[in-house]
Formats: C-alpha cells, sequence, structure tokens
C-alpha cells in the first residue's frame, strides 16, 4: 500500500522525487527504488487493458 501511495505523490509532486522521499520519509534512492517497480508493474498491464486499432495506410482504413 505505501509503495503505490509513494508512487501517486511522485506524479502529484510532478514527478520531483526528492520532495516524494521527504514526504514519505524515506530517502531518495529507496524512493526511486519503489517508484521504478511500481511503474514497470502499471507498464506491464498495458496490453492487457489498451487495444490499438492498426490502420492499413495503402487502403485508409
Amino acid at each position: 500500500m505505501n509503495r503505490r501511495l509513494c508512487c501517486l505523490r511522485y506524479y502529484a509532486s510532478a514527478g520531483h522525487i526528492r520532495q516524494t522521499a521527504y514526504f514519505m520519509g524515506m530517502h531518495a534512492s529507496t524512493a526511486c527504488r519503489i517508484v521504478g517497480r511500481v511503474l514497470r508493474t502499471i507498464a506491464s498491464l498495458f496490453p492487457c487493458y489498451v487495444k490499438i486499432q492498426l490502420f492499413n495506410c495503402n487502403t485508409g482504413y
């Protein structure tokens, strides 16, 4: 739960990792590691929830 809160705080602070770390009471390297793990987890879910329709350039569809 704290990892998700740390990542949400990172988003809310416009990507300032030091501000996130200070707010969460941890070192900046720890916050950076947590945010990276959560971001990779979210990115791995991308194919499950986002469907992109590819268009054929030759036919215009």
